[in-house]
């Protein structure tokens, strides 16, 4: 089954991951809005690059704004 993924962002801005999905206490710094790439049991998810430019997945739950 296909499902349409309408395209969900994150605003740029600060933000702190607040699961600890890369275990540590990191702010992300997105320069850009980030368009979700998927949308798994109606839970958009995003690719974003953390500081040391790796790219890791989370969902907006996942982060705070600061």
């Amino acid at each position: 089954i296909k499902e349409d993924v309408q395209c969900t962002t994150i605003p740029r801005g600060k933000y702190h991951i607040v699961d600890d999905i890369t275990e540590t206490n990191e702010i992300l710094d997105l320069k850009e809005d980030v368009c979700s790439f998927i949308d798994e049991l109606g839970v958009p998810l995003y690719h974003i690059h953390n500081s040391n430019g790796e790219t890791i997945t989370i969902s907006y739950s996942n982060i705070e704004r600061v």
